[in-house]
């Protein structure tokens, strides 16, 4: 590469507008193009403000671009008004004068969505050529070796044909051909360089059937970004609709109908036009009960700070927060309200109206930052778009890839203590029991998390029950009553997951929640007297009574062990309707009782006394011995620091990522401006709600000490929104954790449990390379089943039993 400080006629021009390319490429952007006959200016920028500033440079010396090139997905802060975040390149020519237009401008992308017809790309290109653009994938580019393919993305004709178009108009213009094979894969330990580059996944299994590779090496070629794109359903936008784009966004793909209040969520629900999408100006407290009503949620100006965990909870699509002000929610001539979508130049002019029970389609897309870290935003349609699902998840070669990472997953290996270790086993969340038979449908290896809060907002006489318990006191007849129709409708719906967890084939444990309900979530604002009012009329209590009560609980956060020891008879009703339930299933049920919010061992104790005294009364203890589980989450800071004290008490924990996660960072669970602000204090960080963060890695690691210490027979597992990702799974796998408890969706679990299988692939591969380590077991695993239906009898520990090894790592 040959530069010039004083740029002259014969000097090549090239700018590359990317903000993740130069982690994916061995060469600096100085050497990326190499010319014997002449001189190259070769830039690669990660934001489009420093693109401009190098053309602007051009400028100034009298001499346009010979090539622009820039990425599609490309993130634009909210600083960079001059950018709309559609696409660089109209940017790039609407800024730049006509006598100083780049002579060729190429656009590129990473992902492979080019080759699903009827995408917003597919329209972006069209609108595109009129400035003469080409589209092609950035990784056939700067990959051009035969077997290594375009992150496993077959391209469209189409987009090959716009590669070579630009790799023979570079060269025509360099004289010469630019490097190839630029590519830099990732290496990961106990592997040899050699094997280390990411292939299809389908090209991996292939290989593996013809015995080119073993199972180790196989799964540790699994490219898991890959896996999780693939995994996912798509739109089949074959109309071309145009999509906008929201500030943030979660949640899969989802087409429904326009819904504005719970009064049109109902309607919809009952003219059988499922799945409602509320629109809202913001989430109001009393709107949290409709989130087991409808599949999505648009939030014009951004979502409270429970939403994102809320959705996930729930598996619901949201996009919020609309920068660009162009949506509006007013009402029409009839009273009735409308979603507007104003031009984008012209406030007054309107582009459409949608009324309730529009057709309407969301979903939300990821997209990297400049300083290595990912977000999501995302995406309205104004139509309903059919949704195609994943072609991989019937395709055999994944059967063949699940298979093996079970293997090797459930293969044990030895540390250097002799500790039998085994790979991390797979749960799901559930919110009730038809959650419960997806997750066992979708072959989960049991329930990690069963929210029983969330079992009442689906029925407003069960909510309402559930509400006058929380603002009533023990004293007060409609406590009583309302107990009583909680303790029914429980009863009920553990009959029916116990029923649902012994036809399994093999043991399905369910770990049950006790009440963790949240007064923010569940009661109304006192602020808000139409919702005060509401709620009284439903609980038949006094306006003053509830606006009271509910100003108190808000005021204190009263929720999980805090708000149950208050009021006792809570958790005690709720103990009853488990092993009632229990009891009369039978089948050797042994049920698994979790209690949130927990800080200290005291806390602990007086709900662990409570629980052993229902299970007495019900035949699951006695004396000592008891046939149920008894555990703690560990979602707070000072559970966390008191973790050896936790450990005598328990049979299993769980670390509650979310709630710890928000604790340590000091961010609320969706409030984006804070996270946004957090991200960009220090290059590297990673969002804290959907991946471990390192200081809640370490907070975890410090707990798992303490408590192999005291009882190393406790189980410990993690749920919340990480515990699906990737990094998270590596996480669990390198401090022997036991499980995780994933989204309770076919794609997540099985996302999970390859992940899983390639974390303790690569845990074994370490191992084998350690001189210090014992021999690999190649036998197959004896591992213990971790269901409540094989063991019929436990002991209560005390940390007397230090010596005994433990069951699983």
């Amino acid at each position: 590469m040959h530069m010039t400080d004083t740029p002259n006629d014969n000097t090549i021009r090239i700018l590359i507008v990317d903000d993740t390319l130069t982690q994916h490429i061995e060469l600096p952007a100085s050497q990326l193009f190499t010319s014997d006959i002449h001189g190259v200016d070769a830039r690669i920028v990660t934001t489009p403000k420093a693109g401009m500033e190098v053309l602007d440079g051009w400028l100034q010396e009298g001499n346009a671009a010979d090539i622009v090139c820039a990425d599609y997905n490309i993130h634009i802060p909210e600083t960079d008004e001059r950018f709309n975040g559609v696409s660089v390149l109209e940017d790039i020519k609407n800024m730049l004068p006509e006598d100083y237009q780049p002579k060729k401008m190429f656009l590129h992308s990473k992902s492979g969505l080019s080759s699903r017809p009827g995408t917003e790309e597919d329209e972006t290109i069209q609108r595109l050529q009129a400035i003469g653009s080409e589209y092609f994938h950035a990784y056939e580019f700067f990959c051009m070796a035969d077997h290594i393919k375009t992150r496993g993305q077959p391209s469209t004709s189409a987009s090959e044909t716009a590669t070579n178009n630009f790799r023979q108009y570079v060269n025509g213009i360099l004289g010469s051909d630019f490097p190839t094979e630029l590519w830099q894969p990732t290496e990961h330990q106990g592997l040899q360089n050699n094997d280390s580059q990411y292939l299809d996944i389908c090209t991996a299994i292939a290989a593996y059937e013809s015995q080119e590779l073993s199972a180790p090496q196989t799964l540790s070629r699994v490219d898991l970004l890959q896996l999780q794109h693939e995994l996912q359903p798509v739109f089949n936008n074959k109309n071309n609709i145009h999509a906008d784009s929201l500030g943030v966004g979660g949640g899969p793909p989802l087409a429904g109908y326009l819904a504005f209040s719970a009064q049109d969520v109902s309607e919809l629900n009952q003219q059988g036009k499922i799945p409602p999408v509320l629109v809202a100006n913001t989430l109001e407290n009393e709107r949290y009960s409709l989130f087991s009503k409808v599949g999505g949620m648009m939030l014009l100006e951004g979502g409270s700070k429970h939403l994102p965990s809320y959705a996930a909870n729930h598996n619901i699509t949201y996009a919020a927060k609309d920068r660009l002000h162009v949506f509006e929610i007013k009402n029409d001539a009839d009273g009735k309200p409308k979603l507007v979508r104003y031009d984008d130049r012209e406030r007054t002019k309107e582009r459409y109206a949608l009324s309730m029970g529009d057709s309407v389609s969301l979903c939300s897309e990821v997209y990297n930052t400049a300083a290595g870290t990912t977000g999501t935003y995302g995406k309205f349609y104004p139509a309903y778009l059919e949704m195609t699902p994943s072609r991989l998840l019937e395709r055999k070669e994944l059967k063949t890839l699940l298979r093996l990472a079970k293997e090797m997953r459930d293969r044990p290996w030895h540390r250097q203590d002799n500790r039998d270790c085994h790979g991390v086993m797979v749960k799901a969340n559930a919110d009730g029991p038809d959650q419960v038979a997806k997750a066992l449908e979708f072959e989960a290896e049991g329930v990690g998390l069963l929210r029983t809060e969330r079992m009442f907002t689906g029925n407003e006489d069960n909510l309402h029950a559930l509400q006058a318990v929380m603002l009533t006191g023990p004293e007060s007849k409609r406590h009583e009553q309302a107990l009583s129709t909680l303790e029914r409708s429980q009863l009920t719906d553990y009959k029916e997951i116990f029923q649902t967890a012994i036809s399994a084939a093999e043991p399905f444990p369910v770990t049950i929640r006790l009440f963790d309900a949240s007064p923010e979530e569940m009661l109304p604002d006192p602020k808000n007297e139409t919702s005060v009012s509401a709620t009284a009329t439903a609980t038949k209590l006094k306006i003053e009574d509830v606006k009271a009560a509910s100003t108190r609980l808000r005021s204190e956060d009263h929720r999980g062990v805090v708000f149950a020891l208050e009021d006792p008879d809570i958790y005690r009703t709720q103990l009853k309707a488990i092993f009632e339930a229990a009891r009369e299933t039978g089948s050797g049920i042994v049920p698994e009782i979790m209690v949130p919010g927990v800080r200290t061992a005291d806390e602990l104790r007086q709900v662990r006394d409570m629980a052993d005294e229902t299970a007495r009364q019900y035949g699951f203890m006695d004396g000592e011995e008891r046939r149920y589980r008894f555990g703690s989450m560990i979602e707070t800071p000072e559970a966390a620091g008191n973790a050896g004290s936790l450990a005598p008490l328990c049979d299993f924990v769980s670390f509650g990522l979310n709630d710890l996660s928000s604790a340590v960072s000091g961010i609320p669970r969706g409030d984006t401006a804070r996270l946004e602000e957090w991200l960009n204090e220090e290059a590297g960080r990673s969002n804290p709600f959907t991946t471990l963060i390192p200081e809640v890695e370490t907070m975890m690691q410090n707990a798992v000490n303490a408590i192999r210490e005291v009882n190393n027979r406790v189980r410990i597992g993690v749920c919340g929104d990480q515990a699906g990702d990737a990094h998270t799974i590596e996480v669990c796998q390198r401090l022997d954790l036991d499980s995780v408890s994933v989204a309770p969706t076919r794609e997540a679990i099985v996302f999970a449990k390859i992940a899983a299988g390639k974390a303790a692939t690569i845990a074994r591969l370490e191992a084998q390379k350690s001189k210090t380590q014992n021999p690999i077991l190649d036998t197959p695993a004896s591992k213990t089943k971790d269901g409540p239906y094989t063991e019929h009898t436990l002991r209560i520990h005390d940390g007397s039993e230090q010596g005994q090894s433990a069951q699983r790592c």
